[in-house]
């Protein structure tokens, strides 16, 4: 499922590249920035429609137990991950500062990460029988920690952005993809 899911939505990338850079017509006062377009605003609903697959997959997984849905939500999670890179990339090219394309692209994974949020609690209080007494302070208090850190940890990140470069990024998820391709080639890996 993974593998046809990423298969499609690089299909989808390239038909809308070609149509956007190939196809469409320059238009007259912003000439071929406008085009940009053609490949942001697409990648954006793609990623909110993964994402959207994830809440419904992982409803459908905390309701009826198939494993087929908890695949399908995994396999869309990173579909909408790879999206969510690729608008941030689009907005950029669209002149958007970097800190407003991670801004938007935030936006994009809020569902996402949700939905995980939710699963996770479902599944400890349906088939862990719940949380223990003694443990109810040390969850509460790995709540508010988590929640105070991801807001420090955002909050540096969007500073960062205003001032650096994505350039340590973007390389280091060009290698690490060559890494996993040449992985999943060589070892044949399968869901």
């Amino acid at each position: 499922m993974t593998r046809l899911l990423g298969w499609l939505a690089a299909l989808a990338l390239v038909a809308g590249m070609v149509m956007g850079f190939g196809v469409a017509p320059r238009e007259s006062t912003q000439g071929n920035v406008q085009r940009i377009m053609y490949l942001h605003v697409p990648t954006a609903w793609v990623a909110y429609l993964a994402f959207g697959v994830v809440l419904a997959a992982s409803v459908a997984y905390l309701a009826r137990r198939r494993a087929g849905a908890d695949r399908l939500a995994h396999a869309s999670a990173e579909v909408g991950v790879m999206f969510t890179g690729v608008t941030i990339a689009a907005g950029m090219l669209r002149n958007l500062d970097r800190a407003t394309a991670a801004r938007f692209s935030f936006l994009l994974s809020t569902p996402a990460i949700g939905a995980a949020a939710a699963k996770d609690f479902y599944d400890l209080m349906k088939h862990e029988g719940g949380i223990p007494p003694d443990m109810r302070t040390a969850l509460l208090v790995g709540i508010v920690v988590s929640g105070i850190t991801g807001c420090l940890v955002i909050r540096f990140f969007m500073n960062y952005l205003r001032r650096g470069t994505l350039t340590f990024f973007v390389a280091y998820r060009v290698i690490f993809g060559i890494i996993i391709i040449a992985l999943a080639h060589f070892f044949r890996f399968t869901c």
